[in-house]
Parts: C-alpha cells; sequence; structure tokens
C-alpha cells in the first residue's frame, strides 16, 4: 500500500514537471528576438528576466546581460549582491531596468533607445556583460 502510494506521487510530480517544462519551452519559442535587423517602437508594459533572456511584453526578448552605455544615475537601479570582490563595481545591464518604460530601434542598427521617464540610455546589442 505505501508504495502504490509512493509511486503514485512520483508519477504526479512528473507529470507536473513535464507540463510546466512544455509550457516554458512554448512561450519562449513563441517570442520574437530584437536582433540587429529589427525595427521596433514599444512601450514596455511588462518585462522579466528568464533563463538569461529578458521577456518584453511576453512578446519579444533580449539578452538580459546587455550593457547600459552611459549616465544612467536617475535610473534608480540597486546593487543586490550579497557580496562583491574588493574594488569591483556593479555593472548595470538592461535587466535592472523595470518596467514601464520604451525601447526604440532602428533596423539595421546595434543600438537601442531605452526611455523611462524623462531619462534615456542607449543599450548596444553587441554588448553583453562577461
Amino acid at each position: 500500500m505505501k508504495l502504490n502510494k509512493m509511486l503514485y506521487s512520483m508519477i504526479v510530480f512528473v507529470v507536473i514537471l513535464s507540463t510546466t517544462n512544455i509550457s516554458c519551452n512554448n512561450l519562449q519559442s513563441n517570442l520574437i528576438q530584437i536582433d540587429n535587423s529589427t525595427q521596433i517602437d514599444l512601450n514596455v508594459n511588462d518585462a522579466y528576466n528568464e533563463r538569461g533572456i529578458y521577456i518584453l511584453n511576453e512578446k519579444y526578448y533580449l539578452n538580459s546581460s546587455l550593457m547600459l552605455l552611459n549616465n544612467i544615475k536617475n535610473f534608480n537601479i540597486k546593487d543586490d549582491a550579497f557580496w562583491r570582490p574588493e574594488g569591483a563595481k556593479k555593472i548595470p545591464r538592461l535587466s535592472d531596468i523595470e518596467a514601464p518604460f520604451r525601447i526604440v530601434k532602428k533596423s539595421n542598427n546595434d543600438s537601442i533607445i531605452l526611455i523611462k521617464e524623462s531619462d534615456t540610455t542607449i543599450i548596444r546589442l553587441d554588448k553583453p556583460v562577461q
């Protein structure tokens, strides 16, 4: 009796795990990558980091470790690291910016303009944090 209950629990766990994995993979396969060829002007209301990609409005995605290039003091980025080597500074990246914000990108260009409230920064697609 105890063995049947344990086997049943394991089967239910595997089914739930498989269903979750399939639904996550389906979501990511339907996303559109923003790359050099993309032209977009998007108001981002929902953004989150998932497996190394930053998902925007459940439709588009970018590499979540893209560096922010210029002065970002007004973006209110928090350093939530528990530990950092002595002398090392936080390198601000795309996933540090919380929605809502707007991104503008021209086709055949590696730069994305990110606008949040009245502040603007540039993100280069070829500059992920190493």
